[in-house]
């Protein structure tokens, strides 16, 4: 057999051409197979929920302003879309979204701004940023500002005539509003709009939407700023009502209690109280608050006492008050200067030093008994307990009358330099 040259062959230019292109198809498949094989390892993956943040510029920030998202969009969180190998492995802690304004010029003044976001990656792992959502965004700058409104009551109701149309409770009684200062101040009030329908004849719960109004008392619609609470459990009380007689508290040590009596009379004489059925069975009688007898005299000869109340009732008459009036007939006044004080409770280790030796009184009795009273008919009294620091101190003086039908108008103090 005759052997073949190889080494000739390479002289042949069809030889070389076909061994060329060989080669060529050899080189290109080897490629191809590593690119295929590179590529198969990388991957896709979309990362959500990543937090937004927000860079303002110098001038904005030494403002104080801040960037407030719209309403629609308080919880929004960008999405990116990176390629790279092993990709699964990159959580959102690997990447950094910042929202910077977008274009030209600084933030001067308050206002709706756009915003151009930016993904950054922040970790150690390599892959690409393929895409980004959303690439804008429209921010309010501003100050913050907090303002807190008490709920007020917008409700209309019938309550059933034999009724009363209590109170309206709500919980929480108060809410905040909170974000840009210039939206925030054109709010003016908060309240429950409600119409219920029908008579109501208990009391009445419900949940109920806030509603904001501006100064104009139009409703006012939120768009950047937060509030607390978006609803309030609210009760409408329907009470109970009742009468009940007025009675006049005296204190209870009073030698003076008995003639007093005699002297003055009070009107109403009854009230009509509203409250809850069971607390309004639970009640006697209505008392006033403690008469003061210093506050009665010949000229000044009447007194308005307020009643003591549950808080929970409420009183219907058009007058609130007890008013108290003395039968000054009969009665008639005398001065007299007290000099000595029984002095109790004196601090240990001080010095006492009264600023003036005697004071004037004015004692209230009958004529025929007032006119017989001096200094020893009256005792006084000073109380220094708690007092035991130096310097200048004004103490009250209590009185006692020793004749049962007599008494002191007016109230005195006494001045101490304590050392």
């Amino acid at each position: 057999m005759k052997k073949i040259n190889i080494a000739k062959l390479f002289y042949s230019n069809k030889f070389v051409m076909f061994f060329s292109i060989i080669v060529s198809i050899i080189a290109w498949c080897g490629a191809s197979s590593y690119l295929y094989s590179t590529d198969r390892n990388k991957e896709r993956k979309s990362i959500s929920e990543i937090p937004i943040e927000i860079v303002l510029t110098s001038s904005a920030k030494n403002s104080g302003y801040q960037g407030f998202f719209e309403n629609t969009q308080k919880d929004l969180k960008a999405i990116v879309q990176i390629e790279g190998n092993f990709v699964n492995k990159v959580t959102k802690n690997d990447l950094r979204v910042v929202a910077k304004k977008d274009g030209r010029g600084d933030i001067s003044f308050p206002g709706v701004y756009r915003f151009e976001l930016n993904a950054q990656n922040i970790g150690d792992k390599k892959y690409e940023i393929i895409s980004l959502s959303p690439q804008y965004i429209e921010l309010m700058v501003d100050r913050n500002l907090e303002k807190a409104f008490d709920i007020q009551d917008n409700i209309t109701r019938t309550v059933s005539p034999e009724l009363h149309n209590g109170k309206t409770e709500f919980s929480p009684s108060e809410v905040k509003v909170y974000g840009p200062e210039s939206e925030v101040n054109k709010i003016d009030r908060v309240s429950v709009q409600e119409d219920i329908s029908g008579v109501l004849n208990d009391s009445y719960s419900f949940d109920a939407k806030l509603v904001l109004y501006d100064k104009q008392g139009n409703v006012f619609k939120r768009k950047f700023s937060s509030i607390s609470n978006e609803t309030a459990n609210t009760v409408v009380l329907v009470y109970n009502k009742k009468t009940f007689p007025a009675v006049l508290e005296f204190k209870k040590t009073s030698n003076i209690m008995d003639y007093i009596k005699s002297l003055i009379s009070y009107s109403p004489e009854k009230f009509e109280i509203s409250g809850p059925k069971e607390l309004l069975n639970s009640i006697n009688e209505i008392k006033s608050e403690t008469i003061n007898f210093s506050k009665l005299g010949i000229e000044k000869n009447s007194l308005d006492l307020e009643l003591q109340l549950n808080t929970s009732c409420f009183i219907l008459n058009e007058t609130k008050k007890i008013t108290v009036k003395l039968n000054s007939s009969g009665l008639d006044k005398k001065k007299i200067s007290i000099k000595e004080f029984e002095k109790i409770n004196l601090p240990n280790n001080k010095e006492l030093s009264a600023k003036v030796t005697y004071i004037n009184i004015e004692v209230i009795g009958p004529r025929d008994t007032i006119q017989n009273l001096n200094e020893n008919s009256i005792l006084s009294k000073i109380d220094f307990s708690g007092k035991d620091k130096s310097g200048r101190i004004v103490l009250p003086v209590s009185f006692e009358v020793k004749e049962d039908n007599c008494w002191v108008f007016g109230e005195y103090t006494v001045t101490y330099e304590i050392k």
